[in-house]
């Protein structure tokens, strides 16, 4: 399991004080914006590694985002798209 240093622990608690009652959707996306790893927000949430997982696939589907990086806000870079072949008659 990934080990956060207590500075790190300290400020996280401190955010999901403020969260207050919000779902774990919520807190979820927001830590993972801020950095945390899946298993280090299972454990800020007192849950499993997989539920985060699923809980982070879900908001990227509701989102309309495709993948994690998306999802937490950061750039990423576009892959050109391929030219479509046409079948030759």
């Amino acid at each position: 399991m990934t080990e956060i240093s207590r500075s790190e622990r300290l400020l996280a608690y401190l955010l999901l004080e403020r969260m207050g009652d919000r779902s774990q959707e919520y807190k979820a996306v927001r830590l993972v914006r801020a950095g945390f790893s899946n298993a280090e927000i299972a454990d800020l949430l007192d849950t499993t590694t997989a539920t985060v997982t699923q809980t982070l696939y879900v908001a990227r589907g509701r989102s309309g985002k495709n993948s994690k990086a998306a999802a937490t806000g950061k750039k990423v870079q576009a892959t050109p798209k391929r030219p479509k072949h046409r079948a030759e008659s």
